[in-house]
This record gives structure tokens, C-alpha cells and sequence, in this order.
């Protein structure tokens, strides 16, 4: 899957998303989620990290999308 970066740094990654692709899979036989993409972004980039959304868009809404790599960084950008 190709993403849209529009921010990578040692603690956040922050996405493009298009219209019309889940940011978690609803189901096991999903595989094209931004999820699935974000894992495999990191896997090639060599980041032993977790994929944490901080917040969702619905399927249907385009827009910016934040990661945290980190728990750290996922705890401190929630209570944000």
C-alpha cells in the first residue's frame, strides 16, 4: 500500500489518508487497512514498533491521520 507521508520522526508518523480506506481492519480477512500499511511501512523501514493510531477517520473521510511509535508518545499525544 502506498501512503502519503506527510510527517515521519523518531515519534510520530503522520499520514494522508484518502477516502474510502479503513484505518482498522473490521474483520481478520481485511488486509488493506491504513493499519496494514503502516505495519509494513515500518517492517521495511526496520521499526520495531507498534501500530497506535492516536485518532481515527471514518472510511468514507479523507484527512491527516497520526501514529505514535512509541507507548510513550501514544500516552502523551492521548491526553492531548
Amino acid at each position: 500500500m502506498a501512503l502519503d507521508v506527510v510527517h515521519e520522526d523518531a515519534d510520530v508518523l503522520v499520514l494522508n489518508k484518502p477516502p474510502f480506506v479503513l484505518v482498522h481492519p473490521t474483520s481478520p480477512e481485511q488486509k488493506e487497512t491504513l493499519s496494514h500499511g503502516v505495519a509494513q511501512h515500518f517492517a521495511a523501514r526496520g521499526v520495531h514498533a507498534k501500530v497506535r493510531p492516536v485518532h481515527r477517520l471514518d472510511r468514507d473521510t479523507s484527512g491527516l491521520v497520526l501514529f505514535a511509535k512509541s507507548a510513550v508518545a501514544h500516552q502523551r499525544l492521548d491526553r492531548q
